[in-house]
Order: structure tokens, then C-alpha cells, then sequence
């Protein structure tokens, strides 16, 4: 038994060990903090918002959404490929959780599918103000969301736009690095429309948010030329 002892330690000896590699590592030295990591440590708490997040991204499946035609929500849409797209939309139907590319799949259990421009605005006028409206809709099928990444020594994303078309990319920026798309237009930045906005307007909507992290929708050139070439109110 004492050469057993000897060779194992005892509790009492163990607990005494631990408790000197604890005071040796709090003796350790921190490292050195450098001034790109004090920005990254400044900026840490403001990276994302998770509602910034949820509003922008793309759900799975389809969903409804139901509202009054007298509740001043406003959309216009046009067909594509057999398929029924919004094209343009005011704030109340923002709020309300449309998107610029959302699929209408059917109103009030009707389908869309196949149908025109004008045969769906016909079937929509027959509801009066007062009457509840269920819209069934595919999320955005077309757009694609891509979250970057501001630089924090310039807040700078990496890409270059002309008429809401991203035409160029900077080599080794967060725009190149994540794959972000030219020919594509952007019509979103953080889930708030921008496709309407001019190119001054969405540099300065990019500057302007308080989030390091920026969720750009964007869609091909052909999908937006297409379904934006005629609208009505």
C-alpha cells in the first residue's frame, strides 16, 4: 500500500496542484491588444440586430398573409414565367411583411397560377374595401440575400453599383469574398425596399446603418427588367 501511495497522489495533493496551475494561469499575461482589435471589440455589439435578420431573410415554403383592402396596403405585381410577382409596394404592406419579389401564389383561395397581369387585377377588384383579404405567397423564389461586412477601417462593403446594378467587385473585400453577384439589382438593404431609390440614395442607405453586418436582397437583371416593365395602383 505505501508504494501505491507513493506512486499516486493523494486527494489533498491533487486539490493543492490544481489550485497552483489556477493562480499560474491567472499570473499569465494577457496578450496585446492591437488597434484592429480594439475597433473589432468596439464594434462587437453592434456586428448584427436578429431582427435586422429575421426581416431580411428568405423563409422556406409558403406562407399567408391577410389584411383589409381599406387598411391603405398598396402593392402592385406582374406575371413571370407563369407565376405572379409583387413589383412595387408601399411602407403599410412592408410593415405588414411583403417583399418586392414575393410570389403571390392565390387571393382568397383562388390560384394564380398561369394567369396574366390583367386577369389577376380583375379577380383583385371584385373585393370590396371592407373585405378580408388572404394572400398565400411564396418568399422572394427569385432574390437572394447576401449579408456583408463593413470594413471598419471605412465602412466600405466592396462593390460598385450603377442604376441599382452591382457592375464591378474590389478584389478581397467582403463583397468578393462572399460571393456577392454582379448583374444583379439590388432591390432590399436590411428588408427595407431600395430598388426605387437612386445610386446615391442606397450608398448613402449603406453608410447610414448603424450595423457593421449589411443583408443586401438582390435579383437578376432579366427577373427585374421583366416584372418591373408595367405596374398598376
Amino acid at each position: 500500500m505505501s508504494k501505491q501511495s507513493s506512486l499516486y497522489p493523494s486527494l489533498e495533493e491533487f486539490m493543492v496542484q490544481e489550485e497552483i496551475t489556477l493562480i499560474n494561469s491567472l499570473k499569465t499575461p494577457e496578450k496585446q491588444t492591437t488597434g484592429l482589435e480594439l475597433i473589432k471589440q468596439e464594434h462587437k455589439l453592434v456586428l448584427s440586430n436578429p431582427e435586422v435578420y429575421q426581416k431580411s431573410s428568405i423563409a422556406s415554403g409558403i406562407y399567408s398573409i391577410q389584411y383589409r383592402k381599406n387598411q391603405d396596403i398598396s402593392f402592385t405585381f406582374h406575371d413571370y414565367k407563369s407565376g405572379i410577382f409583387i413589383n412595387n409596394l408601399n411602407q403599410p404592406a412592408v410593415n405588414l411583411g411583403l417583399h418586392f419579389g414575393d410570389q403571390i401564389i392565390n387571393i382568397n383561395g383562388i390560384s394564380l397560377s398561369g394567369l396574366k397581369t390583367e386577369k389577376v387585377k380583375e379577380h383583385y377588384d371584385l373585393y370590396d374595401n371592407s373585405q378580408l383579404i388572404t394572400l398565400m405567397v411564396r418568399d422572394r423564389p427569385y432574390i437572394k440575400v447576401i449579408t456583408l461586412t463593413k470594413s471598419p477601417q471605412n465602412d466600405k462593403l466592396g462593390f460598385m453599383i450603377k442604376n441599382g446594378y452591382i457592375t464591378d467587385l474590389i478584389k478581397n473585400t467582403s463583397a468578393h469574398l462572399n460571393g456577392l453577384l454582379t448583374d444583379h439589382k439590388l432591390v432590399e438593404i436590411n428588408g427595407n425596399p431600395v430598388f426605387h431609390l437612386n445610386d446615391t440614395q442606397i450608398i448613402n442607405n449603406i453608410k447610414e446603418s448603424q450595423y457593421l453586418s449589411v443583408h443586401l436582397s438582390i435579383c437578376p437583371r432579366e427577373f427585374y427588367e421583366k416584372i418591373t416593365k408595367k405596374t398598376w395602383w
